[in-house]
């Protein structure tokens, strides 16, 4: 099955009458699986598409991560740190305020601001946390982000059950730096 980013990648241009290899490729392998299955699977499932509303919106959440994370200089920050500080600069300070009532972006606007704008659509105006957005990007910057490990940073921090604190776990406290 086609990775799902790409599936829509495929589908957005098979719409856009971009018919090539790779596409009819695509097509022939997703309906080759949908006959085999007899039924037993949707043509999205075995194109490699998205089924519900919640997961474009979270796929097309996490592309728009990526395209901010990839846009933004290298400040000798964590990735997930300079992508939290944009989106909360956006915010805060920047154009949404004027914006967030738009249906789209202005035109010109820049395509950091544009992605921005579209995340805050995405997400109804707020942003997520660091370790949220780590989570998210870790596939993609994995050699910026690594896994998070309670004994790696030598935090032995719990709650009353047992469990790692859950300030530091939710971002509201700044994680050591290494």
């Amino acid at each position: 099955m086609t990775e799902p980013a790409h599936a829509e990648v495929l589908a957005a241009r098979l719409v856009a009458g971009q018919v090539d290899a790779e596409v009819l490729r695509w097509l022939q392998r997703g309906g080759a699986a949908w006959a085999r299955a007899d039924g037993a699977q949707t043509l999205e499932r075995c194109l490699g598409l998205t089924t519900t509303p919640g997961q474009r919106r979270r796929r097309r959440r996490n592309a728009l991560l990526q395209q901010v994370a990839a846009e933004l200089p290298d400040a000798g920050t964590p990735v997930a740190r300079r992508v939290h500080a944009a989106w909360e600069t956006f915010l805060s300070r920047g154009p949404w305020r004027a914006w967030r009532d738009l249906d789209a972006p202005p035109a010109g606007a820049a395509e950091l601001h544009a992605a921005l704008f579209w995340l805050s659509k995405l997400n109804d105006g707020d942003t997520l946390s660091v370790w949220h957005i780590a989570d998210l990007l870790r596939g993609f910057f994995a050699d910026e982000i690594p896994r998070r490990s309670w004994h790696d940073e030598g935090s032995s921090a719990k709650d009353a059950r047992g469990n790692p604190n859950s300030e530091f776990d939710q971002g509201r406290v700044d994680r050591p730096e290494d």
